[in-house]
């Protein structure tokens, strides 16, 4: 059986062309799921395929610590170590 903290999930990004780049309304409302210094740092990347890259995996990272943990998304706060690895900080 799979274990609830073992989670594998691949996202193509090279195939995912959202209408109006990063000011269209696509990737405006999946910006709008994080919190503001995670869009900051999304949007401040200069080529778009690093900023879809960047949105896909703060989503991602989150949605694997909300079912992880059972909390909702919006309770879910990540932080980075010095090296800028991500890591769940609350809830614990």
């Amino acid at each position: 059986t799979d274990h609830p903290a073992r989670l594998r999930w691949a996202v193509n990004t090279e195939r995912w062309s959202p209408s109006g780049d990063h000011e269209g309304a696509e990737f405006g409302f999946l910006l709008s799921l994080l919190p503001q210094h995670e869009r900051e740092e999304c949007l401040k990347f200069v080529h778009m395929p690093d900023k879809k890259r960047a949105l896909v995996s703060r989503l991602l990272q989150r949605a694997a610590c909300a079912r992880v943990t059972s909390a909702p998304h919006a309770s879910i706060e990540i932080r980075r170590t010095k090296g800028r690895k991500p890591f769940l900080a609350s809830p614990l």
